[in-house]
Order: structure tokens, then sequence, then C-alpha cells
């Protein structure tokens, strides 16, 4: 079991717990599938931990946008620890792993201590790249660019030199000021010095509300060069040629 870092810790008792548990079975009685004491836990650690600020900034200060290295570790976390999903306690736990993981043979059961362990692991060893905004040096958006070899759902085996945007947050007080375009130029920008030719994506083509479009809207897609393909369950192919 991976500890859980103490700042980050309720420190409920088990009797304490429990009741919230069974305050949730019952809050989301209606769900079509079985709430296991996993997800119900992931669910409360996240509201321990998350950010209460969830409204729009009118503006907001300096930013600066550039590719995730290792001795950006800590500030990744503490990103996804409180800002990322705020408001959304019922996706906190992901850490960005969606998109690496096995959903048929490992997600279900998965702790949000799992999934965070792993992303610092990814980041230090590189196999998950990213570039961030920072606002006043503060991250406060993330775009997961990493090689499409690096997931069990899209790769191809024909994966050499392509990359994929599996993945864009933003602290919600964030939202409406450009970051998700920035994080996208810059990562066309970075990526052909890393030996990447094409990236690729899959566009939500109507999104119900701005949590929904997390794999970047296709007007986001269009706006910067992208070529539109298929559609298949709300979704688009897209790519572009670097």
């Amino acid at each position: 079991m991976i500890e859980t870092p103490p700042h980050l810790d309720p420190g409920l008792s088990d009797a304490a717990r429990a009741a919230k548990r069974e305050a949730l079975r019952r809050r989301f009685a209606d769900l079509p599938f079985e709430l296991l004491d996993v997800h119900l836990d992931n669910y409360i650690d996240a509201e321990f931990r998350l950010s209460a600020a969830t409204e729009p900034l009118d503006s907001i200060g300096h930013v600066e946008v550039g590719p995730v290295g290792p001795e950006d570790v800590d500030d990744v976390l503490a990103f996804f620890d409180h800002d990322a999903f705020a408001g959304k306690p019922e996706w906190a736990m992901c850490y960005c792993r969606s998109p690496h993981v096995d959903h048929e043979r490992d997600w279900i059961e998965r702790t949000w201590q799992q999934n965070r362990s792993e992303l610092a692991d990814a980041l230090r060893s590189g196999t998950t790249r990213a570039v961030v905004a920072r606002v006043d040096g503060r991250i406060v958006a993330w775009l997961n660019c990493s090689d499409r070899t690096t997931s069990p759902r899209y790769a191809t085996g024909d994966d050499a030199g392509v990359a994929q945007t599996f993945c864009w947050m933003v602290a919600p007080p964030y939202r409406g000021h450009g970051l998700a375009g920035s994080l996208l130029e810059t990562a066309i920008e970075i990526l052909p010095a890393e030996g990447i030719h094409t990236i690729q994506g899959h566009a939500i083509v109507e999104p119900a509300d701005e949590n929904a479009a997390f794999v970047g809207p296709l007007s986001l897609y269009e706006s910067h060069g992208f070529t539109v393909g298929d559609e298949s369950d709300g979704r688009a192919f897209v790519t572009r040629d670097l």
C-alpha cells in the first residue's frame, strides 16, 4: 500500500470514514454501477484536499508556459492535489493516469495514491511528457502530450514519432483566458526537437460543458491547423504534421 502524504490525509477515524461511505452510497444510489469502498475513499479524500476556489477570475497575472521537467514534479503534484479537479471530486483520483492504464485490467480498483505515485515516477523518467502554464509561478494548467506508445488504448504498433494530446486540465478560476491554446502552441513548438513528427488527438465535437472538453474541443484543434478526420461517439480524430 502506498502511504498517504500527511498533508493530504483527512485524519478520519475508521468509524468516521465508514459513516461518510454510507452517506455517499445513499447520495449516489441511482448510479448504474456498484460503488466500491475504494471509489468512496477516493471521493472522500478528494473533498478534503481539493481547493474550494472554482469561480472564474476576471483577469490573471503573468503567464509562463513551458515543458515539465523532473524538477517540476512537486509543483505538478500540488496542481493535481488541489487545483486541477476543484469542484469535481469524482475525477480527482486520476492524476492524468487514465490514458496510460489498461482499463479492462487495471483501473476500477485504483487509488488516488497509486495514480499520484505513478505520475511522479512517469514525470521523473520522462515517459509522461507535459506542458504547463504558470501564473505568478504557480501551475494552473496542464497538457499531457506524451508519446502515443504510452497508451494501451491508443497505441497502434506504428507509433514512432507520434505524440497525442491526451488531456488538458485548467484550474477552474483560470479558464477562459486562452491557456489551453497557449499549451497547444507550445507543444507544437517543442515536440519536433524530441523526435516527434506528428501530433494527434481525439477532439470532443460538441462538449456538454467545460469539464467534458478535457481532451480538447474540436474548435481548438481547428484553430491550430489540425486536419479533422472521422468522427465516432462524439469525438473526431485530428492530426497535424510538425
